[in-house]
């Protein structure tokens, strides 16, 4: 099997990135299918598991970095505690996870069988209970 060069790749990637253009939110393209990038054909190719990873990584990056800003005690959690808040914010968005004060108080006094149990009395606790239990496990742990 052959391979165009590097700096044949890096010509065709700015070809491409001109005939295509980009479009970062999903649109149906002339044919109809939906499409996003640089004309990523999503109903044709589907989204391959190595650019969902590479897409969840920047978005855990972009949660991580949103909530150290956002939380006062951040730098005081462990990782794993880290891990939920991130896991959390990520369901429920940044604002949603600033909606738990009662939470985020207990964060703070380093409470965390208290914010175990905020998290516990609510409606995202009652919605989603599997995934908030394993969450409150890790919270009430410390572990991962």
């Amino acid at each position: 099997m052959s391979y165009i060069s590097s700096d044949s790749k890096k010509k065709l990637r700015n070809l491409l990135v001109n005939d295509e253009g980009f479009r970062e939110k999903a649109y149906r393209d002339s044919k109809g299918f939906l499409t996003i990038g640089f004309g990523f054909n999503l109903d044709v190719n589907g989204l391959p598991l190595s650019v969902a990873l590479e897409w969840l990584d920047f978005l855990i990056c972009k949660v991580e970095s949103d909530l150290e800003k956002n939380i006062s005690c951040w730098n005081l959690l462990n990782d794993s505690r880290k891990c939920v808040l991130i896991n959390m914010a990520y369901q429920l968005g940044i604002s949603g996870l600033l909606q738990f004060r009662g939470m985020l108080n207990r964060l703070e006094s380093k409470d965390y069988a208290g914010a175990a149990s905020e998290m516990k009395d609510s409606v995202w606790y009652r919605e989603f209970t599997t995934r908030a239990s394993r969450l409150i496990k890790i919270m009430l742990s410390g572990d991962l």
